[in-house]
């Protein structure tokens, strides 16, 4: 079917839903998947267009990150004036028949799950929920598979050993770990989540007098890398080695491990779960670790969140709250006040004179001041030279724009390349955009590009072991002096720069609390008292939960 702007239906007899087409709060593309969906089912303009609206705001709380919305009565969650953030008296009056949109449904369209549990139509209803037919498969597909694994003992009984240097909640986390196929590990930066790990790692391994199998994953490469870092330290064997999840289930339909430690679960969205939980063998333990209280997943659903408010989880459920670092006082401190929402307690920090955190109210040289913690531009040693870029990082929560992730890249290598004379090595880091199978490369990983004009460029990353990987086989990576806030989840810098310009306050105090969380020793926010207010006043991280555990 041909869409014309002009002269489709939905132009003619849907004036509402043009006019919110016209003022740009519903897209173009989801305007046409109404269209399609609708086409030839409806006499009655009203209703149609009462229906063509619910189905575009169903498309845009999934670009948003919620598996499903909730109908009740003449109610809808998530907010449709949140959603398309209007104040249009006329708009917001006809986002309140939404509601009404979702009844209005053609049955050919809709499948009652409760009734039928392999739904062919686009769309899926289960009670007050609705869901594009894919989200559907995927969560009931998460529902089954984290039922199957808590429901079976353990494969390779263990008895609880005495581990020294634990708190109690740390001796929760084994007990736990010990007695059941799931254990769900939370906690916020310093809490030792990752030297339980190991912890509980060591008493599997030494227990048995077969060798385990075990792996180990997180969403990123750098996350990867940090995990793998961290449990060396703690875990019986040096050999253990982390992988991303992409690269632990690449190609793989069941995992053959006995022992699968995944990290940064909150990064998980509901696609990626689903596969992850599938490949576990029934019997073997699942350990997932995480802090629920960082940005959401980026793709559609939070499990992570889900199974963790489940109260029939609570048993497989263990929360660190003793701060171990005493390195970081004042960060932990500050986003602690963030995720609480509480403004006042966060400038109280702020304002005290400290040397791990700083705040500045304006940004218009915020350029010339963080050119002075970038590393220079030469080559040292490998190791070292990975090392210096691991010290201080730019963050943004904007891609575009003056002070978005792609204008400060383009600023700081411009001026970084005029130190340093054409027939000289160069230096810059780097991030991997997409996976990449057959370099084990994936999206998320940070690197540096090592070139010079008289011989091969190429880069470094820190989970190759120092394995020079050609620049030229690299197909998608960008400049990374300045990281987006939600591509530095799971990595960790000695210094961040964090910058709040206006209009960063509709990411949510999620976005200050996981940059905060990225910096070791030192926290440099550069934003107006105004914006980070309201950022730390918004919750944007609550997603209509796909509950039914």
């Amino acid at each position: 079917m041909a869409i014309n702007m002009e002269s489709s239906v939905h132009c003619n007899l849907w004036p509402r839903l043009h006019l919110a087409l016209k003022m740009g709060i519903v897209s173009f593309i989801d305007v046409v998947f109404a269209e399609k969906l609708l086409y030839r089912n409806f006499d009655e303009a009203k209703n149609c267009e009462e229906a063509a609206a619910f189905l575009c705001y169903l498309c845009r709380a999934a670009r948003e990150g919620h598996v499903c919305v909730k109908v009740e009565g003449d109610q809808i969650f998530p907010s449709p004036a949140a959603l398309w953030e209007t104040e249009n008296p006329e708009l917001l009056a006809f986002t309140k028949n939404l509601a009404r949109g979702a009844k209005h449904l053609p049955a050919c369209l809709i499948t009652d799950v409760a009734k039928n549990p392999q739904p062919t139509t686009p769309i899926c209803r289960r009670g007050p929920f609705y869901y594009f037919q894919k989200h559907w498969l995927y969560a009931s597909q998460v529902d089954a598979h984290f039922e199957r694994i808590r429901s079976a003992p353990p494969a390779l009984p263990i008895r609880l050993a005495k581990s020294e240097g634990l708190n109690r909640e740390q001796e929760e986390a084994i007990s736990r770990f010990s007695e059941h196929s799931l254990t769900l590990i939370c906690g916020g930066p310093g809490t030792g989540k990752t030297y339980t790990a190991g912890k509980l790692i060591k008493i599997f391994w030494e227990f048995l007098k077969e060798e385990p199998t075990i792996a180990l994953a997180a969403p990123t490469g750098k996350a990867a890398a940090n995990l793998q870092k961290s449990l060396q330290h703690a875990a019986a064997s040096p050999s253990l080695r982390a992988r991303t999840l992409h690269a632990l289930l690449h190609r793989q339909q069941r995992l053959k491990a006995d022992l699968i430690l995944v990290d940064e679960a909150s990064m998980i969205d509901i696609r990626l779960m689903a596969r992850l939980l599938a490949a576990i063998k029934t019997g073997a333990r699942l350990v997932l670790m995480g802090d629920p209280f960082q940005l959401p997943p980026v793709e559609v659903g939070s499990p992570f969140a889900d199974v963790l408010r489940a109260p029939s989880y609570a048993k497989h459920v263990v929360t660190l709250k003793t701060c171990l670092r005493t390195d970081r006082q004042e960060v932990i401190a500050f986003a602690q006040a963030v995720r609480e929402g509480n403004s006042e307690k966060a400038f109280h920090v702020l304002a005290s004179p400290s040397s791990g955190i700083a705040h500045v109210k304006e940004t218009k040289n915020v350029f010339e001041h963080a050119l002075s913690f970038f590393p220079a531009p030469k080559l040292l040693g490998d190791k070292e030279m990975l090392k210096q870029y691991e010290q201080f990082r730019l963050l943004s929560p904007l891609r575009q724009g003056p002070f978005g992730v792609h204008a400060i890249n383009l600023q700081v290598l411009q001026h970084m390349r005029k130190q340093v004379p054409r027939d000289e090595w160069f230096v810059a880091p780097i991030i991997i955009t997409s996976n990449d199978y057959r370099l084990d490369l994936y999206n998320g990983e940070v690197g540096i590009l090592v070139s010079c004009h008289s011989s091969e460029d190429y880069a470094l990353f820190p989970n190759h072991e120092g394995k020079k990987i050609p620049a030229c086989l690299l197909s998608h990576y960008e400049y990374a002096y300045c990281l987006s806030v939600h591509k530095s989840q799971g990595s960790e810098f000695d210094h961040v720069l964090l910058l709040m310009p206006e209009g960063a306050e509709v990411f949510g105090r999620e976005i200050l609390y996981t940059a905060a969380t990225r910096a070791r020793k030192k926290l440099e926010i550069w934003g107006s008292l105004s914006t980070l207010r309201k950022t730390i006043g918004q919750d944007s991280s609550k997603k209509i939960l796909h509950q039914s555990f």
